[in-house]
This record gives structure tokens, sequence and C-alpha cells, in this order.
């Protein structure tokens, strides 16, 4: 595999990039050069969004079941590489192997899901307001769609674009994240390998500077679908707005994990654990802050500080290992400063709170799982995503004051509250305001068919299911006249 020459996909054909430049997909593990990937241009998104074009006036007349055959092809073909695909994901940014494993399994469910989608995309009859008139709506493909996926889970979130595309009839241009860039590369070898016709997937590998932007300015794309953090995602909007491109964005979360006194504790901690600590805490829908009642407080940070130092971490090559390195140096760097800076404002350091050299591969960005408690509002790690192994504890005395402190941030992602009393989770699930409620259960929780986004700067549109559908057809109004009347004015 490591001797693979990448190429990018364009029209059907693997290419090199226009200008020959290639850039390094350097493994977070060690620091090594894992292969050199075509740096792809401005002209090279262009020529993909032609191939876009071109492909969609055969693909279109398909009828959706035919189009949801291709996907149940993808998805019998992804779980026969699984081993393959999920080291190649480990190897890029670092996922432990049975985390990635994990994430190959929910790709291809998410082909079969939006496969199924294809009984349920239907129109509808209207009555008229006139005899012998008969109107009805049908839903169309939009066109051609820009997806921009990123490095945390690049399969899954870039599954999510390509299966709800290509069911409805749209035509695609994948820019996967520079991090991850031959997840994409394979996803499109695999729709390429079932027979899917060739233009309808373009993978285009390269910087966001140059073939981002061009996906969300070029007048041939009709919508953009991008996952990645807010100040990316506010660019794209606006630079998108401007041709009236339809978007979706899924963006930044800062998920609270409220638990109350009458809660199981050790389940909660069980659940917070694999929320925080899943994937090195590189997840949006991750356990960000935990909201402790006071009552409870002590037992639970007693237990979760015992398990969390139970936690194995290093080459995520090894099954036994429950956290690998951060996917670079900048996100290692970012996660430090935002440790630092709450100890620098008060916050108790109980556990880790450091990079990580030791029984860990020489060169890889690996960082301690690490506890904070006496956490407050005005730090940076309570309002802004951590992305990382940092497991921020407050405690209060209120539950409205828990509440109000969960719904203090600007995003509206995930939220997790834990009581036995059904009738206050419904009452906090009602004001929280946030996309996802999940009761008794952990943050980081995702299901094919559910809508999966948020509200605030979370971003707009949802992902999975029926609801995805809306977001990639538009509506068509069409009459008949069936009268011999003749018009006011003759």
């Amino acid at each position: 595999m490591q001797n693979k020459e990448w190429k990018m996909l364009i029209g059907g054909e693997w290419v090199d990039s226009s200008s020959g430049e290639t850039f390094e997909d350097i493994s977070p593990v060690n620091g090594e050069v894992l292969w050199q990937i075509p740096k792809g241009t401005r002209e090279d998104a262009k020529s993909a969004i032609k191939a876009a074009v071109k492909a969609k006036q055969i693909f279109t007349k398909m009828t959706s079941i035919e189009r949801a055959k291709f996907l149940y092809k993808a998805a019998d073909r992804i779980e026969a590489q699984i081993d393959e695909l999920a080291e190649i994901l480990t190897k890029e940014m670092g996922k432990p192997i049975v985390q990635a494993k994990i994430e190959v399994q929910i790709t291809a469910d998410i082909f079969r899901a939006f496969a199924e989608e294809s009984r349920r995309i239907s129109g509808e009859v209207l009555p008229s307001e006139n005899r012998g008139v008969w109107s009805f709506v049908v839903r169309v493909p939009r066109g051609v769609v820009a997806a921009i996926s990123p490095w945390n889970y690049p399969y899954l979130l870039t599954a999510n674009k390509l299966a709800a595309a290509v069911v409805t009839g749209n035509t695609v241009v994948l820019k996967p994240s520079s991090d991850t860039p031959v997840t994409g590369l394979k996803l499109g070898e695999i729709l390429l390998e079932v027979g899917l016709p060739k233009g309808v997937i373009n993978v285009v590998t390269g910087p966001g500077s140059t073939v981002g932007d061009e996906l969300t300015i070029n007048p041939g794309i009709n919508v953009v679908a991008a996952t990645g953090e807010t100040v990316t995602g506010k660019i794209i909007a606006e630079k998108a707005g401007k041709s009236f491109k339809k978007v979706l964005l899924e963006l930044g979360g800062k998920s609270p994990f409220i638990v109350l006194e009458d809660a199981d504790i050790d389940r909660a901690v069980s659940a917070a654990l694999w929320g925080k600590f899943a994937n090195a805490g590189q997840i949006c829908i991750a356990v960000d802050r935990i909201l402790l009642d006071e009552e409870i407080a002590e037992e639970f940070i007693n237990k979760f500080i015992q398990k969390v130092s139970n936690l194995n971490i290093g080459d995520p090559m090894q099954p036994q290992n429950h956290i690998g390195p951060l996917v670079n140096k900048t996100q290692l760097d970012r996660v430090q400063e935002l440790v630092q800076d709450a100890i620098d404002q008060g916050a108790n350091l109980r556990l880790g709170g450091k990079r990580l050299t030791k029984n860990v591969p020489q060169g890889g960005f690996f960082y301690e799982p690490t506890v904070l408690t006496n956490v407050t509002q005005e730090m940076k790690l309570m309002q802004d995503e951590i992305f990382g192994p940092v497991a921020p504890i407050a405690v209060f005395s209120d539950v409205e004051e828990i509440i109000k402190v969960a719904n203090s941030v600007r995003y509206g992602l995930a939220s997790a509250v834990w009581t036995k009393d059904i009738n206050t989770a419904l009452k906090i699930a009602e004001e929280l305001e946030f996309g996802k409620v999940h009761i008794n259960d952990t943050t980081f929780y995702d299901e094919p068919h559910g809508p999966h986004g948020g509200i605030k700067e979370t971003g707009m549109g949802r992902e999975g299911g029926h609801y995805s559908i809306e977001d990639y057809m538009d509506y068509k109004w069409i009459t008949i006249n069936t009268t011999k009347e003749m018009y006011p004015f003759g």
C-alpha cells in the first residue's frame, strides 16, 4: 500500500495535477511521509466540474432505484475491504484501528441507508382550484454537488454527502481534507469500480485556498456540502451565497454532558469516557463539557479520573490502545494552548496536561488524556471546540444554572442529560438549544437514518436519511390543463 501512486479522479480517469506538483501525506503516528498526493489546482477543479456537468445529463435520467444499486454494491465492496480501508485511516489520521474499523462499517451502513431512501423519493398531487386541471409536484436533482469533507471521520462524513447526492441523481466533485486525502480517493475508486458512470464522482486533492475556493464560487456547482470548522464554514457560506448555491454546513460543536444527582453514575462515567476520548476527542459531537450536579460531583470525578488513567495511549495500529495521536502538530499545539489557558486562569489539572513522548512512537503527535476541574465560563476551553483528549469538568448547585451554562456557547450540535426522572429529562431536552439531545446516553452518537446537524454557529442543514434528501433535491410544479376553455382575452 505504501508504494501505490495516487492520482486524482476526473471524468472517470486517474490523472496527475495539471501543475505536476504533489504534497506529502504525513503520518501523525511517527511524522513520516506516507504518500505523495497530487496537489490539485484551480484548473483541475474546473475540469472536474465540467466532467460532473456532462455526466449529470445521463445520470439524472436514471431512476432512483437504478442509482441505489450502485450504493448497495459500494457498501458490499467497502465491507470486503474493511481491513485495508481501516489501515489507511489509521495511518493517515491516527485513529485507533478498532475504531477505524467501526467507522468503515458505518460507512457501508450509510451507503445502504441512502440506497433504501430510493424507494421513498416521492412527489405530491395537489388539489386544483380549477376544473380539468391536474396539479402535481415532483422532486428533481439540484445538479452538481461540491463535497468538502473533513479529516476526523473522512469515510463516514464523506459517505453522507456522496450517498445522498448519488441516490438523488446529482453528480459530485469531492475535495477530501489534505490530512486524509487517500480516504477520499479510495471512496472514489470504489464507486468507479462498481460501475458508477464516469464523471458522476470526481475527486480533486489539494489546498482549500484553490481547489476548495473554486468549488465554492464556480457557477457550475449547485450545492456546496461541507463539514469543518466554523470560520471556514462562514467563508464558504458568504462566497457560495453570492451565486445562490444551496449550502449545507456541519461545523463546530461544544457538547454538554449533564449529570444530575439521581443519575446512574457508573454508566454515566462510562458514557463520558467513550464520548470524550474516542478518536482522541477529535469529534464534533464529542463530550466537550462535563456539567455535574454538586451532590454527585465528587463521586463522578473520582471514578472518571480512575477510568481515564487506565486508558492505553500509543501506536493506533495496536488494538489494545484506546487513544492514538492528534492529526497534526497544529492541532497538538492548539490543544496545549487551551489547557494552559485554563490552568493560568485557575483550573485544577487533575490528570495529564502535556504532550506524550515516552512509550509512544517517536515523532508522533500524542497528547496525554487530560482532566481539568474548577473550570469557568471565561476559559477558552469552555467556549471553543477542543478537538483533543481533554475533559473540562464544572460543578453546579442548580439545574437551571446548568441549562444556562450548557446553552451559553455559540454552537448547538449535540448534548446529553443523565437522570432517572423522565419528566426532568424531557424538560431539559426541551430547553437545551442543540440539534441533538441524548437522554442517558453519550453525545457521541450517530445513526444513518437520524438527522445529524445543529443550530446557531454549528451550521445549516442535516445529514442522514430522508432529512438529507430534501437538501439535495429541488421541487418542480407541473400542471396539465385538460379543458378546451378559452382564456379571458379570447
